[in-house]
């Protein structure tokens, strides 16, 4: 998944005195350096997110760097949220563009006769992203909104999957409610019906028609982008060793249910196998070019024995 927030978190190492350089490669994420939103399996987002956490002494990180984040850091859907005439209306644009910020995340908005609830999901991940991106996410959206509206956006209640942090003071102040529950099946919240008309500050309709129209596009095009398949390699790569070598377990780690997955490989005329051989192949040169023993080249492909291994060089080798 991409997320433009490990390269906010290293600026929050450095200032701390940490090596963010250090700390962003453990998990793989040294592209963060360059400033830019990285892609990268939401395992190491989530680890790199309670790493930083521990070191900056920030149990509720994510509700910080709703204060930390640039305007305009997620582009073209942002703009076009901000730009809504009305707060429903921005919540649904939400909904509708939560691809595009995140191509794992699943944002629903349920509307009944007494409230609005936003619902964010990712499939085959119980927990989401983790508690810091979870919190992150919900903030973000609740801090905004009320910026946009002269206060006037009260959230009623909010959820998370994770488990209850040991105090809940800071996301009471963050979402000005009192109402919260913590392991929900995801993670939302819900706010009074009425508020949906309340006009944003920043409403321009007319860029918005622009921007929806761009905004539009992007979503038609998603299917056709590389960036899954440089995803799904990534994460081959990481985790071959640990023999992590079935489609279900690559769909958990790039946050998509083996099905989804398996649907926009084949859109991109491949599939998990081929991608697989390719990575394999690939890592094969590599490691024998460093005169890495045989033994430890078929654990480092993921090979349960050398029977299996041997089978696979002949194939390569046809």
């Amino acid at each position: 998944m991409r997320s433009p927030l490990p390269a906010v978190i290293a600026g929050l190492l450095d200032a701390h005195g940490e090596d963010a350089a250090a700390c962003l490669r453990v998990f793989g994420l040294q592209d963060a350096l360059t400033g830019a939103a990285v892609l990268a399996p939401l395992d190491s987002l989530r680890g790199f997110y309670a790493d930083a956490a521990q070191r900056l002494g920030e149990p509720d990180l994510g509700l910080t760097l709703t204060q930390k984040i640039s305007r305009g850091a997620y582009g073209l859907p942002e703009f076009s949220i901000r730009a809504s005439s009305t707060v429903g209306e921005g919540l649904r644009r939400i909904a509708r563009y939560a691809t595009l910020i995140n191509e794992a995340n699943v944002t629903t908005l349920t509307e009944t006769a007494s409230e609005l609830q936003v619902h964010v999901s990712i499939p085959g991940h119980p927990i989401g992203a983790g508690r810091h991106a979870d919190e992150y996410y919900l903030a973000l959206i609740a801090v905004v909104a009320r910026t946009l509206t002269d206060g006037a956006f009260v959230v009623k209640r909010a959820w998370f999957p994770h488990a209850k942090p040991r105090s809940t003071r800071r996301h009471q102040e963050v979402f000005r409610t009192t109402k919260l529950e913590f392991q929900a099946p995801d993670s939302g919240f819900a706010i009074a019906a009425a508020l949906a008309a309340v006009p944003l500050q920043s409403a321009d309709p007319a860029l918005t028609l622009a921007i929806d129209e761009q905004a539009e596009r992007l979503l038609s095009q998603r299917s056709q982008t590389p960036e899954l398949l440089d995803l799904v390699r990534e994460w081959l790569v990481r985790s071959l060793h640990a023999g992590l070598v079935t489609l279900d377990d690559a769909a958990r780690g790039v946050a998509m249910t083996p099905r989804t997955l398996q649907r926009r490989l084949s859109e991109r005329d491949t599939s998990f196998r081929a991608l697989l051989d390719d990575v394999r192949q690939e890592m094969l040169q590599g490691l024998r070019e460093q005169d890495v023993p045989v033994e430890d080249i078929a654990y480092r492909l993921g090979y349960a024995d050398m029977g299996s291994f041997r089978r696979a060089l002949r194939r390569w080798e046809r």
